[in-house]
């Protein structure tokens, strides 16, 4: 029984200590890893709509005022401004293909046409599932409206099997267009 006790007791401590470490780790690199997300999503809206001088991102406060809601939490809306002129929009969004929930940047001009999409996270199996990014697949959206389909087998040829990819991703566009009607609205 004391030796239960005792291995309990040092298993407990070793864990405290691995938490410690763990969220003093986190703390002193948290500014590094929101820089290199900042870093990385303003690359993907220079990507997206490359029109665009500077992007800001809509607060979500004005998102829910004008009645959108977003299918992700994490989805983001950011107007792509050209000196005073709003240039259009770029939408993050995270659709789910096979390997799982994946991050786009759908960039959408002011006239409301997709100009790019633009892949920033991929977990879809290499070789197969990854074939939905390839540009071939990719600019079958470009030039869409928010009043298109976008469906795949309607407007949009899935890639051979990358069914789920390709619709995950044709999903992600098809949101993107919908937070657009819904922001000019």
């Amino acid at each position: 029984m004391r030796d239960n006790l005792r291995i309990g007791l040092t298993l407990m401590i070793i864990c405290l200590v691995a938490a410690g470490a763990l969220g003093v780790t986190y703390v002193f690199t948290k500014g590094q890893i929101d820089k290199q997300i900042k870093i990385k999503q303003d690359a993907a809206n220079i990507q997206a709509l490359p029109v665009a001088k500077i992007f800001k991102q809509v607060n979500p406060a004005q998102i829910k005022k004008k009645g959108i809601k977003l299918v992700n939490e994490q989805d983001k809306i950011f107007q792509g401004l050209n000196g005073d002129s709003n240039a259009g929009y770029t939408f993050v969004v995270h659709p789910r293909g096979y390997g799982g929930i994946m991050e786009v940047a759908v960039g959408i001009s002011a006239e409301g046409k997709v100009k790019a999409v633009v892949i920033i996270l991929n977990r879809e199996t290499p070789g197969l599932g990854d074939q939905a990014f390839k540009p071939n697949f990719i600019k079958q959206f470009i030039g869409s409206s928010p009043k298109d389909k976008v469906e795949v087998k309607k407007d949009i040829d899935a890639v051979s099997g990358a069914t789920i990819s390709s619709k995950g991703l044709t999903k992600g566009v098809r949101t993107a267009l919908d937070y657009y009607k819904k922001i000019n609205d």
